[in-house]
């Protein structure tokens, strides 16, 4: 019995065929009109006459969500990450971190911006839950951070990479936040500082004290030193012998 002309006949016709079923779209020229790529060139790859490049390989996947690396050699899962499994979640979570890390906001300050529970973000945080697409969404609207690159890791983090860093809705959020947290500290010295202290030095102790607040771990104190061995030898615990 002949083969039909889109049976097919190679390993990556049979990954063409199974993005086809799974995306209903029923026949190679179905694929090609969805794609942009010419039926005769799918009907090469289908057949093993011409396999696949690169770049129509990622073309075709980029356009439903496969990986471009699957469909080329048929190595690794077809999609990236299973939606909703764990790696799924961890590496959301791994993406708000980022930014947060860019935001210079901690935990509480950064549910606040976005409206949502501080129980909610640490569960996006610890891998538990992912990232909902209402936090996802109010990650993009607040800091500009794209939801498909937050959800799914696809494209570019920023929804305008080129807009200048201290136009950045992270950016400024971050400076926001400084100004607010000067403003306090300012505000508090003016009714508690010491009579005594020029406007100078209260200018330079609230930048010092908004610098506490704001960087917390920059003023740990540091560990203590071990004492110096002033002549005892320690695992007899007597002084040691001159000479």
């Amino acid at each position: 019995m002949a083969r039909s002309a889109t049976t097919p006949t190679t390993p990556q016709g049979q990954r063409l065929r199974l993005i086809i079923t799974q995306q209903r779209l029923g026949t190679l020229t179905a694929l090609a009109a969805a794609t942009g790529v010419q039926p005769s060139r799918l009907s090469q790859a289908n057949n093993g006459a011409r396999p696949l490049g690169p770049l129509l390989c990622g073309r075709i996947a980029a356009r439903f969500g496969y990986r471009p690396a699957w469909l080329l050699t048929g190595e690794g899962p077809p999609r990236p990450h299973q939606p909703g499994g764990p790696e799924w979640r961890r590496a959301q979570a791994d993406r708000l971190a980022l930014v947060q890390q860019e935001t210079g906001l901690n935990g509480q300050e950064l549910a606040h911006h976005l409206g949502v529970s501080a129980k909610t973000l640490a569960g996006a945080h610890s891998g538990r839950t992912g990232i909902s697409v209402r936090l996802a969404r109010a990650l993009e609207t607040r800091f500009g951070y794209r939801a498909v690159w937050l959800r799914d890791g696809e494209g570019a983090p920023l929804a305008d990479p080129a807009q200048p860093a201290a136009e950045r809705p992270a950016e400024r959020a971050r400076l926001e936040r400084e100004a607010t947290v000067t403003a306090d500290v300012f505000a508090l010295l003016e009714r508690h500082a010491p009579a005594y202290l020029t406007a100078a030095e209260r200018l330079t102790l609230t930048h010092q004290l908004a610098a506490r607040v704001l960087h917390p771990r920059s003023f740990l104190p540091a560990p203590p030193k071990r004492p110096r061995n002033e002549g005892v030898t320690i695992a007899e615990g007597v002084p040691n012998s001159a000479g």
